[in-house]
């Protein structure tokens, strides 16, 4: 969806100006500086106090932007405005959220401010004390609900609400961006070294694919990647989310003085309009459990073919899915067996639900018990959306005697394109421990193996259907020892949700 005056929310300082650096009066022609400015020459030169009306009335920052549209689409006088402005207010009706004057600087000002700060004035005669009170109470208990509610009005347009799609599909989808609203999703992001710290690595220690560019920060979440490309010197930076965690981006972003290099946008990518035709890099963190949970990386392929200048100038730019065969004893009697004997009965329908999950959890290192295959890679410079369905082979080779229990599934990622100093990382069980953990493929029933046997076996990875951001997987294993023939071949089927 996009406003109508451009879709990107740009934190601004409530001094902004117009593109001429000059902000209109409401009842006149003439051009000030400043939102504060044009409010003393309303009070001056046209008898209009808007902090008096805001107060005596206890208006919140909602009516105020309807209020701003009214009078530039009215081209009324002061006086005239004064007599309407009673209860119930012309202005209240929806439409009038439709901005008259694009990038009117007067839509960016927090009027919320202005009752605060009369709250603390020596009152005069009028208003009274009690109606300072009154709306000081009010824009204390609206202040939260009015500021997110400001936020969303001035990136999403109602307008296009038609284009959305059916109930079912948009409701999925906000269960998504909903995921990524809160806290602690994102405190678990930024702590983990490996993924925060090699992204900050690779952009500032390759500054020269950043300096002066128009960077795309997709799935920006708090920001720290699109602050990150300021460092290295980007000009500027269109940092895009489509959940409610970008209201407090906003803050971030202000908070660390950055509003005029970080534009921040509420909005779906695939329905997103940016102010400029392209931009020179895209960075992103989309990677999900087994690397394609969550289907970000489609969006990524949306907004790559769609704004970015030279599709080699988006990262991280490679990755991969790589497989190994587990050992792991204790775990299985734990989590799988546990449901032969539940206080002396059976429970094996649970046990059977379980096999069915792929189970995402950290894997012991010494839980491995083969060599390592690469099922699948990833040129992210070019591939596309129908490549991440896909079937793939793989061979395992045992390496030390034991009982297999399951296949576990981890990602690798590469920083490589145009790069002065390369970055990698991955989230195999040998390596440092990264959110993402590992993917566990159990076994309907242990394999007894010895070194040198071979697990041969296909995968075969895609959307689960009525669900696209899970993954449904098949798998089909063969056991080989020292004879061509199988001694065992059975078939797996797994959903990640």
């Amino acid at each position: 969806m996009e406003s109508s005056s451009g879709s990107e929310w740009e934190d601004v300082d409530d001094d902004v100006d117009d593109a001429n650096g000059r902000v209109t009066c409401l009842f006149c022609s003439e051009a000030l500086q400043t939102p504060e400015a044009v409010f003393d020459h309303c009070t001056s030169k046209h008898d209009f106090n808007i902090t008096d009306l805001i107060v005596k009335h206890g208006l919140d920052q909602y009516s105020c932007l309807k209020m701003i549209n009214f009078i530039r689409g009215k081209e009324i006088d002061a006086a005239e405005l004064l007599k309407m402005a009673v209860p119930p207010f012309p202005w209240e009706d929806d439409s009038n959220l439709k901005p008259v004057v694009e990038d009117d600087p007067l839509l960016f000002f927090d009027f919320e401010s202005l009752s605060l700060d009369a709250s603390t004035a020596p009152p005069s005669s009028e208003p009274t004390i009690d109606q300072y009170k009154t709306a000081l109470s009010h824009a204390l208990e609206e202040l939260q609900i009015m500021k997110a509610k400001v936020h969303e009005l001035l990136v999403v347009d109602s307008s296009t609400a038609s284009q959305l799609p059916s109930t079912d599909y948009q409701e999925e989808e906000d269960g998504y961006y909903s995921s990524y609203t809160h806290f602690g999703i994102h405190e678990e992001m930024l702590k983990d070294r490996v993924r925060t710290e090699t992204y900050r690595e690779f952009i500032l220690h390759n500054s020269e694919i950043f300096k002066d560019k128009i960077v795309l920060d997709l799935g920006c979440g708090t920001g720290i990647l699109s602050m990150f490309a300021v460092q290295a010197g980007a000009a500027k930076v269109y940092a895009v989310d489509n959940s409610e965690v970008i209201y407090k981006a906003i803050d971030i972003i202000r908070e660390n003085k950055l509003q005029d290099k970080i534009i921040l946008i509420k909005e779906e990518i695939e329905q997103l309009q940016l102010p400029v035709e392209k931009v020179d890099v895209i960075i992103s963190e989309w990677m999900g459990y087994f690397l394609l949970f969550e289907s970000m990386l489609d969006t990524v392929i949306f907004a790559r073919d769609k704004w970015l200048k030279d599709h080699s100038y988006i990262y991280p730019n490679k990755c991969s899915v790589s497989v190994a065969a587990v050992s792991c004893e204790e775990y299985w009697s734990d989590r799988v067996d546990y449901w032969n004997d539940v206080y002396g009965f059976k429970m094996t329908c649970m046990r059977s639900e379980l096999l069915k999950e792929a189970t995402v959890m950290f894997i012991d290192p010494d839980w491995i018990i083969s060599s390592h295959d690469v099922l699948k890679k990833f040129n992210v410079t070019s591939v596309q959306v129908a490549d991440l369905n896909f079937k793939s082979s793989f061979t395992l080779v045992i390496t030390r005697n034991g009982i297999c229990h399951a296949i576990v599934g981890y990602f690798d990622v590469s920083f490589m394109s145009h790069c002065s100093e390369p970055f990698h990382f991955s989230s195999s069980p040998a390596d440092d421990p990264t959110h993402w953990k590992q993917t566990m493929f159990h076994l309907h029933e242990p394999i007894t193996v010895k070194t040198g046997d071979m697990l041969i076996g296909t995968l075969s990875c895609r959307k689960l259907q009525g669900d696209k951001r899970s993954l449904d997987v098949t798998m089909e294993l063969k056991h080989f020892t020292d004879t061509s023939t199988p001694t065992s071949s059975v078939k797996y089927h797994y959903v990640l949700q």
